[in-house]
């Protein structure tokens, strides 16, 4: 097995003892493992930008046969049926949605051959009698949808044969994770749906402890918090529950949610002014095929009712996934925050010309002016998030290893590191009401953990979660904390045997 293991997460790739269950350890930073058909070799991923290594059973003989590309992912190597030929997804990230290109190379080596390269593909496997079977996500309205296709494949060359065929035409399936029977004709997969929601908890002891959190949202579409109104008894969210990525409302004592802006637009992420006055959001044109936009606009909408307002364009789209992904309607860069205090200027945080920094740009949303930006190194993997009073900034990076928040502080002083004590992989930040202190929430194997971070970096658990979980806003009296989670249904499924192209 591989990936994160044990009490701490740690990942490597990993033997367990079927008889006793005792765990032996092959080697460290090391995800995706796929054991050879004879049983001899190990194909794995690792490193940064991932690259594909192999080794023998025992661990041994590590040699790269896929170098890593900067700016490329690398995702589910597996082998051919005579492990000859290794297959490995490529996800190269363009400017616009990144293209998933499926990879053919020699077990030792040699020039790779393209077999599929759609930005739908998912899943894939390699059968007996040199059938490839894999799954592509299906254009909208459909997007929630896989179906499997099927293409031959040339068994020296790996090569493809002829075109791709569809053979399965259902409805309300996708296709994860596939495998099969040593004869290729039985295929297992996981059927998994997946959804976001706005949960909420009270928060006790200056923000050291929280009643279990409860769900807010209850629709059967995806829900993500934006900001709280300035009473602290509502929840401002967007959510796609009318086919279109719109904005609500919600008091923390009730069960419905009121619309506040409804358009063609694709809006998110909305909050209230530091003046009490204005939600604002950012909004993007829907695409054909979900493609991302290269440009959006911030937003305001009066709070006593009104036609929305454009303030400022906006470089780029903010996304953690792919069309169809239940977090592709994620991500803070760009994105902004404002404060709580009504004398603090909003931020706008946007990726400059080379992407690789992130510029922080207050704003004022009444009066539509713009003040001096701050630029910051930036990753893909970036979080950020504005302290109460407008003055610093949080930001997160995703490691493996170590846990680091960097406070920015927008005045141009030098920004200092908090190693969170006890933690790595970082994948959300909010602050406290009070700004002495942060939410983050840790990734793990088992779920979301959602910790107390003071600013010398102690924490403190709050909750473990059984699902995904993002985006923590505190609320402005500091009595309640909202975030998002991912509430995952999956079930294993079996095909007796495969339709025929």
């Amino acid at each position: 097995m591989s990936g994160p293991v044990g009490a701490e997460d740690h990942v490597g790739i990993y033997v367990i003892n079927v008889i006793g269950g005792t765990i032996r350890k092959l080697r460290d930073d090391a995800r995706r493992a796929a054991v050879s058909p004879d049983g001899s070799r190990i194909l794995f991923v690792t490193g940064h930008p991932a690259q594909v290594m192999v080794m023998t059973a025992d661990g041994e003989q590590a040699h790269t046969i896929v170098p890593g590309v900067e700016g490329d992912g690398i995702q589910l190597p597996s082998w051919s049926p005579d492990g000859q030929r290794i297959l490995f997804l490529r996800i190269r990230r363009a400017a616009q949605d990144p293209d998933f290109i499926l990879e053919s190379r020699d077990a030792n080596g040699g020039t790779p051959v393209t077999l599929l390269s759609n930005p739908n593909l998912r899943y894939f496997l390699w059968l007996p009698g040199n059938r490839l079977v894999y799954s592509l996500q299906e254009d909208s309205p459909h997007r929630e949808d896989m179906n499997l296709w099927e293409l031959s494949l040339d068994s020296r060359s790996g090569a493809p044969r002829g075109k791709p065929h569809k053979i399965t035409d259902w409805s309300g399936f996708v296709f994860e994770r596939l495998s099969a029977t040593a004869d290729g004709k039985r295929l297992i997969f996981v059927n998994d749906h997946d959804q976001g929601d706005v949960y909420i908890g009270e928060l006790e002891k200056s923000g050291k402890q929280i009643k279990t959190p409860v769900r807010l949202t209850l629709s059967d579409r995806n829900d993500w918090p934006g900001g709280w109104t300035a009473d602290s008894k509502s929840i401002l969210f967007y959510s796609n529950r009318s086919g279109n990525f719109d904005l609500y409302r919600q008091k923390v004592a009730e069960r419905s949610a009121e619309a506040i802006g409804t358009a063609q637009e694709e809006k998110r992420t909305p909050q209230m002014s530091p003046d009490g006055q204005w939600i604002v959001y950012i909004s993007w044109p829907r695409m054909p095929h979900e493609a991302q936009a290269s440009s959006g606009h911030l937003m305001r909408i009066p709070v006593s009712g009104g036609p929305a307002e454009p303030l400022f364009e906006v470089k780029g789209y903010a996304t953690w996934g792919w069309p169809g992904d239940v977090m592709r309607n994620l991500g803070d860069v760009p994105g902004f925050h404002c404060p709580s205090s009504s004398k603090a200027s909003c931020v706008l945080a946007e990726p400059d010309e080379k992407n690789k920094r992130i510029v922080f740009t207050p704003f004022d949303p009444a009066q539509g002016k713009k003040g001096q930006p701050v630029s910051v190194q930036s990753s893909e993997d970036s979080t950020w998030a504005l302290s109460p009073d407008g003055s610093r900034i949080a930001i997160t990076f995703f490691d493996t290893k170590a846990a680091t928040i960097r406070i920015v502080p927008l005045d141009g002083a030098t920004p200092h590191d908090i190693a969170v004590k006890g933690a790595t992989e970082l994948v959300s930040v909010g602050w406290a009401a009070d700004g002495n202190s942060l939410f983050t929430i840790r990734n793990s194997s088992k779920g979301g953990i959602l910790l107390h971070v003071d600013l010398s970096g102690e924490s403190q658990v709050l909750t473990r979660a059984a699902w995904d979980a993002f985006l923590p806003t505190a609320s402005p009296d500091g009595r309640f904390l909202a975030f998002g989670a991912v509430n995952s249904n999956s079930n294993v499924w079996t095909i007796p045997s495969l339709p025929k192209p």
